[in-house]
């Protein structure tokens, strides 16, 4: 015998919830969805705003219709009718009159565009520029991420510019039919950009190389470094000593070769694929074991004296944050490009493919310039500070003292 259950009936309010829910995980949380629609709620704002203002303007609503003065707020009636003009005439001022009606909304709307676009990284990534740009403005030193943060934020704004125009001028014109200025691409670039990313992704090799320089989508290397190596060693370290009381780092030497490699490579000359380069990732590598084996050697000691309580672990871990902040953020990746002889290889952007070069030929190549220069200048200071808070981590080790279990 066969039951049948019948479906669950939602009310109206529990689908419209549902609906929105669905909504928001796939387009307000997603970053690429949500900079689109921000981009489009501007284009939409400045579209309608620049056809109700041409409507007062020309006392004539969209349809053609007359609009009453009557109707409109009086602090705006200055503004009724002050450019009339006969839409249907071949009168040579008529027609230019037209053609100022039609492209107001069109410019509010690429304004609004440009802006939908600029909100979306104001949370994101100008949040992380702009103690950067107070560091240029004091003349202090930048680490390798934050000169490719400035770069990149540079390039992007040109981008967000581009869509912008290739909204303006929309389907009536060929910049939407163009490979380059189509306003999928520069809307695209916009994003990549102003997260530091490289483009590549799933096109075709030669296409992927000339976008971006790369064959595949690259994440800037501290985001690589903070989102999956570190979090990687941590659980493998945390979860192995749990399970044996002891924990074996080679395993995972693979991984954290590749890892690393995937992280700086945007940032490596050629040199650094050939054979003594890949010996150098191997050192740099070597570096960041050997400060986790400092800290595995610590649990040891502390676990040998029965003293590795909760408390104990805890400040191991919170260790191991202070170590993934050092030296993405403060300094400690610089000291061990420096000490393995890595950074002979380093530069901010030496791979760029059409999407900087076009950016940096209209905009701003000077600004790229002067963040290589900056980075360089600065170098051997962030290296060294770099090294002295990494030392400091190293000592702090003795003052995890746990509790007798």
């Amino acid at each position: 015998m066969t039951v049948t259950i019948p479906p669950v009936s939602e009310s109206f309010a529990v689908r419209v919830a549902r609906k929105v829910g669905e909504f928001n995980v796939a387009t307000i949380n997603v970053p690429p969805a949500e900079h689109r629609l921000k981009n489009v709620v501007g284009l939409s704002l400045g579209i309608y705003l620049g056809r109700e203002l041409m409507n007062l303007a020309t006392a004539r609503n969209w349809d053609g219709s007359v609009k009453e003065k009557e109707s409109v707020p009086a602090v705006l009636q200055p503004l009724y009718n002050v450019m009339p003009y006969n839409k249907y005439s071949d009168d040579s001022r008529d027609r230019w009159l037209k053609v100022i009606d039609n492209t107001v909304p069109a410019a509010l709307g690429g304004l609004g565009a440009y802006y939908g676009s600029y909100d979306f990284f104001s949370t994101r990534t100008y949040k992380d520029l702009k103690p950067i740009i107070t560091k240029i403005k004091k003349g202090e030193a930048l680490t390798l991420a934050e000169a490719n943060i400035a770069a990149s934020m540079k390039q992007g704004e040109f981008w967000r510019t581009a869509s912008a125009f290739s909204t303006f001028f929309g389907s009536s014109s060929f910049l939407n039919y163009s490979p380059v200025f189509s306003f999928g691409h520069t809307l695209g670039s916009s994003f990549n950009k102003g997260l530091g990313r490289t483009m590549g992704g799933k096109l075709p090799e030669p296409l992927a190389i000339f976008i971006s320089g790369f064959t595949e989508a690259i994440e800037p290397a501290v985001k690589v470094l903070t989102d999956d190596l570190f979090p990687k060693i941590n659980h493998h370290v945390f979860t192995e000593y749990a399970q044996n009381n002891s924990v074996n780092l080679d395993a995972l030497v693979p991984y954290m070769e590749k890892t690393t490699r995937e992280a700086l490579s945007r940032h490596m000359t050629h040199k650094f694929r050939t054979e003594e380069g890949q010996q150098n990732l191997h050192d740099m590598v070597a570096k960041i074991k050997g400060l986790y084996e400092n800290l595995i050697t610590r649990m040891d000691t502390l676990h040998a004296e029965g003293k590795l309580d909760a408390e104990a672990m805890a400040a191991c871990k919170k260790w191991t944050q202070s170590l993934a902040e050092t030296i993405t953020k403060e300094g400690g990746l610089e000291h061990i490009l420096q000490t393995t002889g890595t950074d002979q290889y380093t530069k901010v952007q030496p791979f760029k493919g059409s999407v900087e070069l076009i950016a940096d030929f209209f905009s701003s190549k000077s600004y790229v310039e002067e963040m290589e220069k900056t980075f360089q200048r600065g170098f051997k200071n962030i290296a060294a500070k770099g090294g002295s808070k990494l030392e400091a981590l190293e000592k702090g080790l003795l003052t995890i003292v746990g509790r007798a279990v």
